[in-house]
């Protein structure tokens, strides 16, 4: 078992967190006195613990220990033929790798430029009163970001006569034909839905020219709805949730204010990189 730090935001206050990852007890010691000695000794650590979905070896763990913060996972179809393509051939996000393109050799698209991390405007909740968040500031997306031989991240600023946005999408494919992306964070300036729509349409724009077919993202608000439903042909919406594990210790309840976590809040999109955030 492992934990990745990620403090939580809350009223202009840091209060430190770590993400619960890694759960890999062997199978018939999961229920063993070894499996608690390990999971109390990692709650040792200062600070409000949580988790992501997690595996199918992890739910049970948590099922006892947990409480669940409600999302929705958000998949946009923007090119249906090579969505039904990667259906019919059984080709699962997992089985895919980092996509190896070349800044210098992408396409350039009208109001669509790439911008370095440090460059980035970082999402942050357009209404912070009662609502738990985590904070990537620009350090955060530049490490990340010039990691792209292990995550195919792209930071893009798309600028439209309604607004504009910065966003990070981490692009994979399965061969070049066969490409997905997952949107990480999406700062809208204004944070408006005629905002939101006009950025969805730029980008769809650049997603098409580039061959990918499906984009993933959390869908944390109205305005993302509507971006996301800008961005594709059909928007399939699950219902995901994230694990709150309380503390004696946490200095606030979990369910006495409001959770806004993205994509970039989930471990599983760091694909070797330990994720960190500045308090």
């Amino acid at each position: 078992m492992g934990a990745y730090p990620m403090p939580i935001t809350l009223d202009g206050v840091v209060h430190p967190g770590h993400m619960l990852v890694d759960w890999a007890v062997l199978p018939d010691l999961r229920f063993s006195p070894i499996a608690g000695l390990l999971w109390n000794e990692l709650f040792q650590l200062a600070g409000r613990k949580y988790a992501s979905y997690g595996s199918r070896f992890s739910q049970d763990s948590l099922l006892k220990r947990g409480v669940k913060i409600n999302s929705v996972n958000s998949a946009a179809i923007v090119s249906p033929l090579r969505t039904i393509a990667a259906r019919l051939l059984q080709i699962p996000y997992s089985y895919s790798y980092p996509s190896p393109f070349l800044l210098d050799k992408l396409e350039k698209c009208k109001g669509v430029n790439m911008i370095e991390g440090e460059q980035l405007k970082p999402a942050i909740p357009p209404h912070v009163e009662k609502t738990a968040w985590i904070h990537h500031g620009q350090a955060f997306w530049k490490m990340y970001c010039s990691a792209r031989m292990y995550t195919g991240a792209v930071c893009l600023r798309v600028s439209t006569d309604k607004g504009e946005a910065d966003l990070v999408i981490n692009i994979r494919e399965t061969g070049p034909s066969l490409r997905f992306a997952s949107l990480l964070s999406a700062q809208f300036v204004p944070y408006t839905t005629e905002c939101a729509v006009s950025v969805g349409r730029s980008l769809r724009t650049f997603l098409k020219r580039h061959r990918i077919g499906l984009l993933w993202a959390t869908e944390t608000d109205p305005e993302m709805a509507a971006f996301l439903s800008s961005v594709a042909w059909y928007v399939h919406r699950s219902p995901s949730y994230w694990w709150s594990i309380p503390k004696t210790s946490d200095e606030f309840r979990h369910d006495s204010i409001s959770w806004r976590l993205t994509g970039a809040d989930r471990d599983s999109h760091f694909g070797g990189l330990q994720p960190w955030t500045e308090a």
